[in-house]
């Protein structure tokens, strides 16, 4: 298990080095998953999207993944409907679970990152003895997350599959709004503009 404190994906960190070392030039460079990249379009109203994608490690890990190249990348894009996402945020919250699962179970020991457009860090899952890892990161608008695997003590050949799944809740009360008197005297309600 690597501890996992915030980072920039260009931090270097100099207590791997010395482990990377012996298998450095054996490693194969970054890959992309399969597909390497995919995007989720929020629902206008309340529901979920989901987006999944997979890949293998044909060598092994040992936290060295950032400097041998153990590492797989998808590319996640989230849209949301109309020209004005902040409008869109105002009558609903998101979220995006991102889960991590592998072969052989907690035998072999992955571990998930994911960075923002400018490289930082947002959430991370790096335990132990698992069969898998997961984020949840509130979603406030449009944005493009890089979803990293890192290889940390799997086998070589070890398979993952990945999943993304963008929830929307819509509030129906911030969406109706008081409507003109009826004939009857009585005060209709009409759906929001920005829902």
């Amino acid at each position: 298990m690597r501890t996992s404190t915030p980072r920039s994906r260009t931090a270097v960190r100099a207590g791997a080095l010395v482990a990377a070392a012996s298998i450095a030039l054996a490693a194969a460079p970054a890959v992309a998953s399969t597909p390497d990249s995919s995007t989720l379009v929020a629902p206008k109203g309340s529901g979920s999207v989901i987006s999944a994608w997979d890949g293998a490690f044909d060598y092994p890990g040992l936290d060295a993944a950032f400097l041998v190249g153990a590492t797989d990348e998808h590319t996640l894009t989230i849209e949301v409907p109309g020209k004005k996402p902040e409008k869109y945020f105002k009558t609903r919250v998101a979220t995006v679970h991102i889960d991590l699962t592998w072969e052989g179970g907690s035998s072999n020991d992955m571990d998930l990152y994911v960075f923002d457009a400018d490289g930082n860090e947002v959430a991370s899952s790096a335990e132990a003895a698992t069969e898998g890892e997961s984020v949840t990161i509130p979603v406030t608008g449009p944005v493009v997350y890089t979803v990293e695997v890192d290889n940390w003590l799997s086998a070589p050949g070890t398979a993952y599959s990945a999943t993304a799944t963008l929830t929307v809740t819509q509030d129906p009360l911030a969406c109706a709004k008081k409507g003109k008197k009826g004939k009857k005297g009585k005060k209709g309600k009409k759906k929001g503009k920005g829902c």
